[in-house]
C-alpha cells in the first residue's frame, strides 16, 4: 500500500514540474514531456496498481506488467538529465548544462551497477548493493529536475 501511494505521489510530481511551475511546455512536440510520461504511466502508475512478489520472477501477469512497467519508467528516467541538459544549454545556462550532463553520466553509471548487482557473477561484490545502487541512480535522474524547479523559483 505504502509502495502505490508512493508511486502515486511520484507521478503527480512530474505534472507539477511542467504544470504548476511553468518549466517545461506539455505539448506534444516537447521530447521531455514525452519522457516523463512515459515515467508516469510505466514505472509510478502501472509498477503502482500491480504489485510484486517475494522473489524476483515473472511468474504471474501482475508481476510481468510491475516488471516491464519499472523497466520503461527507470529507461525513461534516466534520460531526464540529458534533457534537462539541452535546455538549460539552450538557455546559456552553460554551468547547469555541465551539471546536468555530469548527472546523466553518473546516473547512467549507477543504473549500470543496479542492473549488474543482480547478475549471479556480482555476489559478494560492491555491485550487490542493488538498494544502493537504484537510489543513487535516482539522485542523479532527479537532481536536475530539482534544481531547475528551484532555479526557476528562484528567478521568478
Amino acid at each position: 500500500m505504502a509502495d502505490s501511494l508512493w508511486n502515486y505521489l511520484n507521478s503527480n510530481q512530474f505534472q507539477s514540474i511542467y504544470d504548476c511551475f511553468g518549466v517545461f511546455k506539455s505539448d506534444c512536440n516537447n521530447p521531455f514531456y514525452h519522457i516523463t510520461d512515459l515515467c508516469n504511466r510505466g514505472g509510478c502508475i502501472l509498477s503502482g496498481i500491480f504489485s510484486v512478489g517475494e522473489v524476483k520472477s515473472l511468474a504471474t501477469l501482475s508481476e510481468k506488467i510491475h516488471g516491464y512497467g519499472s523497466v520503461i519508467g527507470f529507461m525513461c528516467l534516466t534520460f531526464a538529465p540529458l534533457f534537462v541538459g539541452i535546455y538549460s544549454y539552450k538557455i546559456n545556462n552553460i554551468k547547469f548544462f555541465y551539471f546536468s550532463i555530469g548527472c546523466f553520466i553518473l546516473a547512467i553509471l549507477c543504473f549500470s551497477c543496479f542492473v549488474m548487482g543482480d547478475k549471479p557473477n556480482a555476489k559478494n561484490t560492491f555491485l550487490a548493493f542493488e538498494g544502493l545502487w537504484q537510489r543513487l541512480s535516482l539522485l542523479f535522474m532527479y537532481l536536475p529536475l530539482g534544481c531547475l524547479i528551484l532555479l526557476k523559483k528562484i528567478n521568478c
